[in-house]
């Protein structure tokens, strides 16, 4: 486990796709296009004061088609926006699934021309993210299992554990460890970016889709599903689930084992 120190001084790399565009886009252009604009606004909108505290090498973001890369070593505050833009884009029913892994993306130095640009990636880190992404369905947040394991408490590496040991160590009731799961296929950890804040009320200001979705987004989210192609409800189901871990989670932090 690293010291608090120490969270954004690890390199990481986060691949994140669209879910449903292409579904769109066989309805009206016009429609997938406005999905596209929202997803960009977003992104800008929380990631925009941050990025310019920091130079390239810590934090470097790209936005291309429906996809957004993230790389660079400041890792907690990238997983505490990311859980941001996760609820801003749900707001407006736009799912995103990810997975962040291990290592800087550089890309190879080739020569270049004024209109052909190369971007080789070194290594492995942009095939590892984006493989782990595609094995799951919905809009997770996945952690590469050898960086979770950087960030939490041995005592906290499985449900059980913590349910054990959810005040050993005692951390706070806010901490971002806390919401770091193993997923239920154990292939690797995700983020809860569905265990609302405490200020749940402000925070669900906002919402463009009915009462319904603020109030009980589990519901909603069942209701819509029946509504999409199959191969976009699994991704609405999937997202519905999100939502009980984080309850059950919550749960056991606000009343731990004694």
């Amino acid at each position: 486990m690293n010291s608090e120190l120490d969270f954004d001084n690890i390199e990481f790399t986060f691949h994140g796709d669209l879910l449903g565009t292409s579904n769109l886009y066989q309805i009206d252009k016009d429609l997938a296009y406005n999905k596209l604009s929202s997803f960009y606004n977003t992104v800008w909108n929380i990631f925009n004061l941050i990025s310019k505290k920091f130079d390239k090498s810590k934090l470097n973001i790209i936005l291309f088609s429906d996809s957004i890369f993230i790389t660079g070593c400041k890792l907690k505050i990238t997983l505490e926006h990311l859980a941001k833009m996760y609820w801003e884009l749900f707001k407006d029913q736009i799912f995103v699934r990810g997975a962040i892994v291990e290592g800087h993306l550089d890309f190879d130095p080739r020569l270049e021309l004024s209109n052909l640009t190369k971007n080789l990636p070194k290594g492995d880190v942009l095939f590892r993210a984006v493989t782990l992404e595609k094995q799951v369905k919905g809009a997770h947040l996945l952690i590469e299992k050898q960086l979770a394991k950087k960030l939490l408490p041995e005592k906290w590496l499985t449900d059980e554990l913590y349910s054990k040991n959810t005040l050993n160590p005692p951390y706070p009731r806010a901490d971002f460890r806390r919401r770091i799961i193993l997923h239920r296929e154990w292939i690797a950890y995700e983020y809860l970016w569905t265990w609302l804040p405490d200020d749940t009320e402000e925070f669900l200001e906002g919402f463009s889709e009915s009462a319904e979705l603020k109030s009980n987004p589990e519901k909603t989210l069942t209701r819509i599903s029946l509504r999409v192609p199959q191969i976009v409800s699994s991704h609405y189901e999937e997202t519905r689930e999100l939502f009980s871990m984080a309850k059950q989670r919550s749960k056991i932090t606000l009343h731990p084992q004694t």
